[in-house]
């Protein structure tokens, strides 16, 4: 079978990191197949050994939710596009396409008999389908904020909703009377699941409750406390357990339905228990969190089965390890991946918790990492061969708003630098964390810093200007001013827009820069006014130059990757395939392949044009 990072790919790409993240996930009814959602796809699974077997895309945003029909034949997938689609799940076919929500479709339940299809949306209506025909049977209207889940009882007869609004209504599915409201609940509700024999409703919420419910009077059967509030709930096949994730620390809960009694309690690894499932045959329980990966076990005695890895949460920083076999990725769940580029395989995963990643840099010999760490502002060495952690520089002042965003090594990697938010440049010596210097800058974040290939330049970057010190003398040797512009307009995401972005030629004679107002300039060195502005049709998130100096990559708010001749004199080639915003790229070493990663949870690698 063809390599998964090779599948479905953009036009340009030759391969993709990752496989975004889990928005949701379930069992075919046969137990033989196992879907997950997220942001760039439904991937199916064979469930008994966890190969990948199919992808499918085509919906133009994430996929929330996804159910297979009772007798395993289709797959139905609601998306944030605000729209439904129909698979055959065994060989990927689009068949259909519903389309009348007016915004992201949240969840889809089929009824009992697969003759019909219930969503919601986060336009806080119901819609009842006919799967034959796609059209709409009934619309329902009762929530006052956007509905999170659907499910059908099994009588055929009901099905309840939640939504936003911390209601949890229940509805005959053949008139689309509301015929009651669940609201014991406090805070938001995460879950709600029916019973086997549809005579129960359980549901689990923020308030830290699980309740079990008689749908058919909507009295209160049992409420049972946990410590931290309950993500998820699902029932056994043969109704009479249920088994509960709770949101911060990471047990899994098993349940009594007739009496409410805790039977066991399951501590699973850290970040992962942000869904579960039971397979229908009850065999098998899975859970899958923050930490990329969706873990098996058996559900009697929960020893572990097999693990499927490789699913991303948003990606903050990429990095090319110095011989480009290497590509260092990290999240914001506090994770760092190292991928082999070539293979496709991620080699190996640290978790650097109490130690968080605000931004890395590759020393030279390939194997040592610098990190800002977010947590305190220090900056920690990390060994990428063994894990263990190196020296630790202190002496920036802590910060609770923003985390670190620039470290650098020096060419021949004797000493790093590091910025900090209050716009104080260390200089460090890497054998024995000494400071060697200190640059005083603005008050402001520095965003980036850069070494020139002899080491006696440095240059940083912040929202208003870039800098070029003098690293002996520690003077400005030049500056480039920006005036700030509105930042909240055409950026996706106010508090996490670059500042200015500078970009060298292999040697430094050229660069390009960007500053607030999105607009490319061309400098020289030697010269004080830039050489050219380009204005785009879109503003630009960064730019990189390609270390064999032929292209430059400029990255957009609208998630287009542009490749252009050095000098910009050219515009060679468009990419495009990201599905959510991207807003980190970088060249490998020969320049051969532009990495690009963002919130989808995904990196492809862009084949550039030479």
């Amino acid at each position: 079978m063809e390599d998964h990072t090779k599948w479905k790919l953009p036009k340009g790409a030759k391969a993709r990191l990752g496989k975004a993240f889990v928005y949701d996930l379930v069992y075919s009814p046969d137990s033989k197949l196992l879907a997950t959602s997220g942001p760039m796809g439904i991937w199916i699974y064979d469930a008994h050994t966890g190969e990948e077997l199919n992808l499918l895309t085509g919906h133009t945003d994430g996929v929330s939710a996804v159910a297979f029909s009772p007798d395993n034949n289709l797959l139905v997938s609601g998306s944030k596009d605000n729209s439904i689609r129909v698979w055959d799940p065994h060989t990927g076919q689009h068949k259909m396409t519903f389309a009348a929500h007016e915004e992201g479709v949240r969840s889809v339940a089929f009824s009992p008999n697969g003759q019909k299809l219930v969503s919601g949306g986060g336009d806080g209506t119901i819609r009842l389908w006919d799967m034959s025909t796609g059209e709409i049977l009934l619309t329902f209207v009762g929530h006052t904020d956007g509905v999170s889940e659907v499910v059908y009882s099994p009588s055929e007869e009901m099905f309840a909703s939640r939504g936003r609004d911390k209601m949890i209504h229940l509805w005959d599915a053949n008139t689309g009377e509301l015929v009651r409201t669940l609201n014991e609940h406090t805070g938001d509700i995460y879950f709600i699941a029916y019973s086997p024999d549809g005579n129960t409703l359980a549901s689990g919420g923020e308030d830290g409750t699980l309740r079990i419910w008689d749908p058919h009077t909507g009295h209160l059967k049992i409420t049972s406390t946990t410590t931290d509030g309950v993500k998820s709930v699902v029932f056994s096949p043969d109704g009479k357990t249920l088994v509960s994730n709770n949101y911060e620390n990471d047990v899994i809960q098993f349940w009594d339905v007739a009496t409410g009694e805790r039977l066991r309690t399951f501590t699973c690894p850290p970040d992962t228990t942000y869904h579960i499932a039971i397979s229908p045959d009850g065999n098998t329980l899975l859970n899958t969190g923050t930490d990329g990966t969706i873990r098996f076990w058996d559900f009697t005695t929960t020893a572990p089965l097999r693990t499927i890895t490789g699913y991303l949460n948003m990606l903050t920083g990429i990095k090319f390890s110095p011989d480009g076999n290497t590509l260092a990725v990290v999240s914001s769940m506090e994770r760092l991946m190292l991928w082999n580029v070539h293979s496709g395989k991620l080699m190996k995963t640290y978790f650097p918790h109490p130690r968080r990643i605000g931004c890395i840099a590759y020393a030279p010999d390939g194997v040592t990492l610098a990190c800002g760490n977010a947590a305190d502002n220090s900056v920690y060495l990390l060994n990428t061969e063994t894990g263990e952690y190196g020296q630790v520089f202190t002496g920036h002042k802590k910060n609770n708003v923003y985390s670190f965003e620039s470290v650098a090594f020096s060419p021949d990697g004797q000493m790093l630098a590091s910025g900090d938010s209050y716009g104080v440049i260390h200089l460090w010596d890497v054998t024995t964390g000494e400071t060697l210097k200190t640059f005083n800058w603005d008050d402001d974040l520095v965003r980036t810093l850069k070494f020139s290939p002899d080491g006696r330049m440095l240059v940083s970057t912040n929202d208003s200007e870039i800098c070029f010190w003098d690293i002996d003398t520690r003077d400005i040797i030049k500056t480039v001013e920006y005036s700030i512009t509105d930042s909240t307009t055409g950026y996706p995401f106010y508090g996490m827009i670059p500042g200015n972005t500078i970009a060298f030629s292999p040697d430094w004679k050229t660069f390009v820069s960007r500053g607030d107002d999105g607009i490319i300039q061309v400098w020289h060195q030697d010269v004080d006014e830039p050489l050219k502005n380009i204005v785009p049709k879109t503003k630009v998130m960064d730019l990189a130059y390609a270390p064999d100096g032929r292209t430059v990559a400029s990255l957009h708010t609208d998630d287009k990757i542009q490749i252009w001749s050095d000098h910009l004199n050219e515009l060679l080639q468009t990419f495009t395939g990201h599905i959510q915003w991207v807003g980190y790229m970088e060249y490998s070493p020969d320049g051969r392949t532009l990495a690009t990663a963002g919130y989808d949870g995904t990196v492809l690698l862009w084949d550039v044009p030479q």
